[in-house]
């Protein structure tokens, strides 16, 4: 966010957590899982089966045990990864990874609205900061399903190098209601992409992102 003043870092920033807003239940329950897991698997540990003594009894309660352990490091290491929405850790992935993550976090999205989201076949190698790419991504997938109407596919294509275009259905300005987590608008989508040296535009219902040079 070079060059950017405190009015406009502050801007970003909001944007940034409106994002996070629409994302969280997913991150939520990527967090809770395994230590729900972990609590009925202790809950199963002080059940013993009144058919299961000696050896049998030990071996399932080792067995238990150790998924315990498994799922407790999991609920430990999906808490850690939570950071990296909040600070910039200097971690990089490629962007059919992000591409694929944003898809997953849209989940709720996706499954109560009906919609799709379509990426394209194939992508060139091209490694981009998670933190920064992973805000942006989400914020033009956000914008472009709010404004589709349910049930619709959002078809990504690599159009070019460091392009991703998709054909909107319908102009997305504006927005029916207005419940939490906010609408993400193409504003805030343009301003964000543009503040970490991406570009957004949208023209003849076409959404194009071009990635940092």
């Amino acid at each position: 966010m070079q060059g950017l003043n405190h009015s406009g870092i502050l801007l970003v920033q909001g944007v940034q957590f409106k994002v996070l807003a629409h994302v969280f239940p997913v991150l939520r329950h990527d967090a809770t899982k395994p230590i729900s897991n972990a609590t009925m698997a202790a809950a199963m540990l002080q059940r013993k089966p009144h058919s299961l003594v000696g050896e049998a009894a030990e071996a399932r309660d080792k067995c238990l045990l150790a998924d315990m352990e498994a799922m407790l490091d999991e609920g430990v290491q999906a808490v850690r990864l939570l950071a990296d929405w909040l600070y910039d850790s200097g971690k990089h992935t490629t962007i059919a990874n992000l591409l694929v993550e944003c898809r997953k976090l849209l989940f709720t999205q996706l499954v109560t609205s009906g919609k799709q989201i379509v990426l394209p076949e194939s992508l060139e190698h091209v490694e981009l900061p998670l933190y920064t790419s992973r805000y942006i991504l989400l914020a033009w997938l956000l914008h472009g399903l709010e404004g589709m109407p349910a049930a619709s596919t959002l078809r990504i294509e690599a159009s070019a190098a460091g392009q991703l275009r998709t054909k909107l259905p319908i102009e997305s300005a504006a927005f029916e209601r207005y419940e939490a987590p906010l609408p993400i608008y193409r504003q805030d989508a343009c301003d964000l992409a543009a503040a970490h040296g991406w570009s957004a535009h949208c023209t003849d219902g076409m959404w194009t992102l071009t990635l940092p040079q």
